[in-house]
């Protein structure tokens, strides 16, 4: 049985390429976008796997990764390619994902955001 390595909550690598080529305001106003985007889908998700609505899921999961992986935050990008990709997942297992998901986020998160305020102190 061959076994996927776990992603780190965040990689900075996305974020500075990101800050190479667009105004610090700019990054900003995506972080906090992302911030939205990835609270709505996590919240769809949620409501998805309550109702066991595996379409809505797979479509929630599809837009969490994208969105995950242009912010650096790669593991909750696996996680959701792993939720998309769910054949045969119990609603329990899906939940369990999904306090997972939120848990890296909140990581992913406070590490954006120290990066974003460094960013911010070395620009001023």
């Amino acid at each position: 049985m061959e076994y996927e390595e776990i992603a780190p909550d965040f990689e900075a690598g996305p974020l500075e390429e990101l800050a190479q080529v667009l105004p610090a305001a700019t990054v900003l106003e995506l972080a906090a976008s992302f911030y939205e985007s990835v609270a709505s889908c996590l919240a769809q998700l949620d409501a998805a796997a309550k109702a066991s609505d595996w379409s809505l899921i797979k479509d929630q999961a599809h837009d969490l990764k994208g969105i995950s992986g242009t912010f650096g935050a790669s593991r909750l990008q696996q996680l959701a390619a792993e939720l998309e990709h769910a054949i045969g997942m119990s609603s329990a297992q899906a939940a369990v994902t999904l306090r997972e998901m939120y848990e890296t986020f909140a990581a992913a998160r406070k590490e954006i955001d120290a990066m974003l305020s460094t960013s911010k102190s070395e620009a001023a």
